[in-house]
């Protein structure tokens, strides 16, 4: 397991790249995202949908390895790339004030609704978004 104590990591860099209104651009150049704290890692580790969203590496503290060692299987974690952080790397990686000690970089994938119906999923609600402009309500242009 890597361990990253210096706050000048291209790793946090590339975090903080991807984080908050700043980041919108790389998130969709690239299909990624920043899953932080404790719920939102163990729902990108367990996805429901596997073929969409992949983890490519996890961050943690000594305190984050032990809250998701306690609430994800260790073979699923087993499976991706962990790198420990200390604390004062977390506080810049993460987004909240008070962050929990895990981050996960993901990436995510566009799949056709063919593709999702193939998936055989357990229940049939799909969010279905469309990405061509549309006229502003307020001031009838495309903002």
């Amino acid at each position: 397991m890597e361990n990253i104590t210096s706050l000048n990591s291209p790793h946090i860099e590339r975090v903080k790249a991807l984080i908050g209104s700043r980041g919108k651009k790389n998130r969709e150049l690239e299909n990624a995202f920043i899953a932080e704290g404790i719920q939102a890692v163990r729902e990108a580790l367990n996805p429901k949908l596997v073929e969409g969203l992949a983890v490519k590496r996890v961050y943690v503290t000594e305190s984050g390895m032990s809250k998701i060692a306690s609430s994800v299987d260790s073979a699923v974690l087993d499976k991706h790339e962990v790198i420990l952080v200390s604390d004062q790397v977390m506080s810049a990686m993460a987004d909240s004030e008070s962050p929990q000690g895990i981050i996960a970089l993901c990436s995510t994938k566009t799949l056709k609704l063919q593709d999702l119906w193939q998936s055989k999923p357990k229940k049939n609600s799909f969010l279905l978004a469309d990405s061509r402009p549309r006229k502003c309500r307020n001031c009838d242009s495309k903002c």
